[in-house]
């Protein structure tokens, strides 16, 4: 044993017994188990810090852009004919709109280039947004994969996308918010692309969002789906659960039945792993969030086809803990809790007037007439 009294002799100093010695590693290992949870909350603080920075640049782009345009960006992009007419729909989106106000002007340009030359799907323009590019202001450094790339083919062989974790909201609204010709004249869909503040070829201005730019969500968080490009992710955060038939039109909670813990349940047979997969695109299952359900809740479409839906529920989604972040359309950055007021999420939407999903609902409308806030 050690001598710690205040006299010494010869056996003053003998070093630690075996017993001792155990005792000082049983000290050591419950010092780090203490240690190890904080300091990971603060490289998380640190993250989530660093993602609301991220926010806080598109935010100010937005104000930015409406300041040179005297309207805030479409979340789908439009292109001519010959005749100067309406020829289709581009797949790029408000992300690529704001890039000259988040200093990717080079980008911009490169993209705009290639459009002019073939305005559809603009190979040329699908160029620059794979091959290893990653854009840091669109990329949540607490989701792990979003600087990984998706692999896939199209028509010119193989490619590599970048991802996107920040998507755009297109409202309090089920019914799909953007142009397509099978539900033009759906009133489901005319009423709600009204709802939120992006929607295809429609330019908001600041004088249409009448509840108040502090009171409406423009941005918030979505996990990038799996990094193998295949249709294998049952993550919760990041999948996408297809086939679910219609009910949930009208009962959007029963979404919340194809969750088991951070996974789907196994009876969801087909998924699509399509979330944050396109760099820059503005299709609402690869960029766009409603607010029907909760932040971090499941995903769901009627079909197997997310891409062509008359509707669908696409929650925001973040590896923070307990919500998300969201930018507001004045520039401001806040945190949206998992518990948010949604009034249950059990009604079907409300095509005009106050939104049928509580104060989540709220904050995604652009004119219920309600006022409130987080």
């Amino acid at each position: 044993m050690l001598n710690w009294g205040g006299g010494c002799n010869s056996r003053c100093f003998r070093g630690f017994t075996l017993v001792e010695l155990l005792v000082v590693i049983a000290i050591i290992g419950v010092l780090i188990a203490l240690l190890l949870p904080a300091v990971q909350a603060a490289r998380e603080a640190a993250r989530r810090m660093q993602c609301t920075n991220h926010l806080k640049q598109l935010g100010l782009a937005l104000q930015v852009y409406h300041g040179t345009h005297d309207a805030f960006p479409t979340c789908r992009n439009t292109y001519l004919n010959a005749n100067g007419a309406y020829a289709g729909l581009m797949y790029w989106g408000d992300t690529y709109s704001l890039l000259p106000f988040y200093e990717q002007g080079a980008l911009y340009d490169a993209i705009t280039a290639a459009i002019k030359i073939n305005p559809g799907i603009a190979a040329s323009a699908i160029n620059e947004c794979k091959n290893g590019l990653s854009l840091s202001t669109l990329i949540c450094p607490s989701d792990g994969g979003g600087k990984d790339k998706v692999s896939g083919t199209n028509a010119s062989g193989d490619y590599s996308w970048g991802k996107m974790n920040y998507v755009s909201c297109r409202g309090d609204i089920v019914a799909r918010p953007e142009y397509n010709n099978g539900y033009i004249n759906n009133p489901e869909w005319q009423d709600g692309s009204q709802r939120g503040g992006f929607a295809a070829v429609n330019w908001r201005s600041m004088g249409s969002i009448t509840d108040g730019t502090s009171n409406t969500i423009a941005y918030s968080e979505s996990v990038s789906s799996d990094v193998n490009g295949d249709n294998n992710d049952r993550r919760v955060k990041g999948a996408i659960a297809t086939n679910m038939g219609t009910a949930m039109l009208t009962n959007p909670s029963l979404c919340f039945a194809v969750r088991n813990g951070s996974e789907l349940v196994s009876t969801v047979g087909a998924v699509s792993s399509l979330h944050g997969k396109r760099l820059l695109y503005g299709t609402y299952c690869i960029a766009g969030f409603s607010t029907v359900l909760p932040p971090n809740s499941p995903s769901c479409c009627p079909t197997n086809d997310t891409q062509g839906a008359g509707w669908a529920i696409y929650p925001p989604s973040s590896e923070h803990p307990g919500g998300v972040n969201a930018a507001r359309f004045d520039g401001s950055v806040s945190f949206v809790s998992e518990s948010v007021d949604t009034n249950g999420s059990t009604s079907k939407q409300n095509l005009t007037g106050a939104t049928a999903y509580g104060v989540w609902g709220a904050m995604g409308s652009i004119g219920g007439g309600e006022a409130k806030s987080l």
